[in-house]
């Protein structure tokens, strides 16, 4: 009798205890998986104020960084405003044979095609791109052409990797007046920015996936792509502190890099390095950008970064001065008997032209005042940039200058 009992309270016991062990066992990864996602979701959801940043936004990973694409190609469809040698012709006869079209050189007239290098920069991932197109020839302008169908190969190989073909955009404007027939030959011609320089967007097209290992002996790199030691190091940081307890840890090697090196496991195809990077990209980090001043030299345009200051000293162009002074002013401190005397620096910057124009600014002050200030004055766009430029080489400029070419 007891031992009947004790079988069937053995019997009983197992029946109940399979299902919670199986429950218990389905369940423990989700569990994990919930705890991770306790640690990242609020990060990814957050909206940080200042200049808190996505990682994904700051860093490309090991081998999903840019490929460089070049190419040549023809532009159509210009008014009168293309190359006058024959070598862009000779380029369109060939795109006009390959079609099967018997057609002379002599059968091409007018200067309505130019000949143009070609130029891109795509991530392994993308599959259509932004186009950069720039004329080679005496072309005048491309504005209104059309880039015919080119191919683009990686820098120092032969294979086709790209197509690029559509309309340019350009950032300029080029305007033309003829004599009236019978009238003597020539025309009137307004440039306004850099008419031979423009973009296809998502002009361009892969033909082919671009080779990229992303994982070297369970190390994936971050590239930072505005190199500085501070956001290298605020980068390895918060991954430490929200991936080092699942087996990741993150060091700053360099201003440029942080290397992350991983625990087994995430080799292979079944997506897992995919969504961690991903995890790591929604992570929010404090950037500290450098004082840089980029100039457009075809546009004119002038861009700045927060904290470019100014130091003591002096410029003139043409009839405009601008001075950045210093002034040693004695200042007594306010106190009924721990006064004291003091020299103090109250810097002073002075711009004036013809003793009409004057502003008085504080030295150190940033330098989009005093770009505020030469625009007021209504210098030019060239003349301004010729104005940071001296001032940057006479030391009065905390940054560092970045010229983009014509």
């Amino acid at each position: 009798m007891n031992q009947r009992l004790i079988i069937t309270l053995l019997a009983i016991c197992i029946t109940l205890v399979q299902p919670l062990t199986a429950q218990v066992q389905d369940r423990l990864p989700e569990s994990l998986k919930e705890m991770y996602t306790q640690r990242i979701e609020p990060l990814r959801m957050s909206n940080p104020s200042g200049r808190a940043i996505k990682i994904r936004d700051l860093v490309e990973v090991t081998g999903e960084e840019s490929v460089k694409l070049t190419g040549f190609g023809v532009v159509t469809g210009l008014n009168k405003t293309g190359d006058k040698g024959k070598a862009a012709r000779e380029m369109l006869l060939h795109v006009i044979k390959k079609q099967g079209l018997r057609v002379k050189l002599s059968d091409i007239t007018g200067q309505n095609v130019a000949l143009v290098s070609i130029s891109a920069s795509v991530s392994p991932h993308q599959r259509s791109f932004d186009v950069s197109v720039k004329s080679i020839g005496d072309a005048r302008s491309l504005q209104n052409g059309f880039l015919e169908a080119s191919t683009l190969s990686p820098i120092g190989s032969t294979k086709i990797f790209a197509l690029a073909q559509g309309p340019l955009a350009l950032g300029a404007r080029h305007f033309e007046t003829q004599g009236a027939e019978g009238a003597d030959a020539g025309f009137a011609s307004v440039t306004i920015g850099h008419p031979t320089v423009g973009l296809v967007l998502h002009g361009g097209e892969l033909l082919k996936e671009i080779p990229s290992t992303r994982l070297h002996d369970n190390r994936i790199t971050l590239f930072i792509k505005y190199p500085n030691n501070r956001t290298s190091t605020n980068i390895a940081n918060v991954i430490n502190d929200y991936m080092e307890n699942i087996g990741i840890k993150a060091y700053p090697k360099s201003a440029s890099s942080v290397v992350l090196h991983l625990p087994s496991g995430y080799e292979g195809y079944d997506g897992k390095l995919t969504r961690l990077i991903a995890d790591i990209g929604d992570l929010s980090t404090q950037v500290s950008r450098e004082a840089i001043i980029t100039i457009d030299q075809g546009t004119g345009v002038i861009a700045m970064t927060e904290g470019v200051k100014m130091e003591p000293g002096s410029i003139a162009v043409g009839g405009l001065t601008v001075t950045v002074s210093s002034d040693i002013t004695p200042v007594t401190r306010q106190g009924t008997f721990e006064g004291e005397t003091r020299l103090v620096d109250v810097p002073e910057l002075t711009v004036s032209e013809d003793r009409a124009n004057f502003l008085s600014l504080p030295a150190g002050t940033d330098l989009r005042k005093v770009q505020e200030t030469l625009n007021a004055l209504k210098l030019k766009p060239t003349s301004i940039i010729s104005v940071f430029s001296a001032m940057h080489k006479a030391g009065m400029i905390h940054a560092d200058i970045r010229v983009l070419p014509r």
